[in-house]
């Protein structure tokens, strides 16, 4: 089980947001270039969003520097943290992941996840085989990113609760307790 989060935080505040934030969790080394390169079809569709992005942190540093550097010449209004993801979190309207576990923990912890797809060979897709995850936003490409992000900016904090709580109902099914008598065989 995953003692991550009992209890969701409550929904952010959108509308008063200057900067909407949508953390970026990046898990893999190729995540990030492959972002800037998403990006980069069409800047105009991350307006009004902060990127928050957690960088992937046991190397590759020089390319996901470069990717970066990308991200800002294109005029995207970002922030790299490292630092506890729950704080990140308690500030996000938003997060995206691609492959990481991660993602799950922001659906527990009650913020609205996009799964995004940054791999350009293999879908290394953490929901495949988990149940019914289609609460959870999908995006291919930056027409979709912009697409879910304008359907997350346009929730009232109830919608943007109930949409929260359908994801974390997802995740508690991934990350649920153990089953003790199950596992141990001495349910009938």
């Amino acid at each position: 089980g995953s003692p991550r989060y009992s209890a969701a935080q409550p929904p952010p505040l959108i509308n008063d947001a200057k900067h909407r934030e949508v953390v970026v969790i990046i898990s893999s080394a190729h995540e990030l270039p492959a972002l800037a390169a998403l990006v980069e079809c069409q800047p105009s569709a991350l307006h009004g969003w902060m990127l928050v992005i957690r960088r992937y942190p046991y190397g590759w540093y020089e390319i996901q520097d470069k990717a970066i550097s990308r991200l800002e010449k294109l005029g995207i209004t970002l922030r790299v943290e490292a630092g506890p993801i729950k704080e990140q979190f308690s500030r996000a309207h938003a997060v995206a992941f691609c492959s990481s576990s991660a993602g799950f923990e922001a659906m527990l912890a009650g913020r609205i996840s996009i799964r995004l797809n940054l791999n350009e060979v293999l879908d290394l897709d953490p929901m495949v085989g988990r149940g019914d995850g289609s609460s959870i936003f999908k995006a291919d490409n930056i027409l979709e990113l912009k697409q879910a992000l304008d359907e997350i900016a346009a929730l009232d904090s109830s919608a943007y609760a109930n949409r929260a709580e359908q994801q974390r109902e997802y995740a508690i099914g991934i990350y649920s307790p153990p089953a003790f008598a199950s596992a141990l065989g001495l349910e009938a």
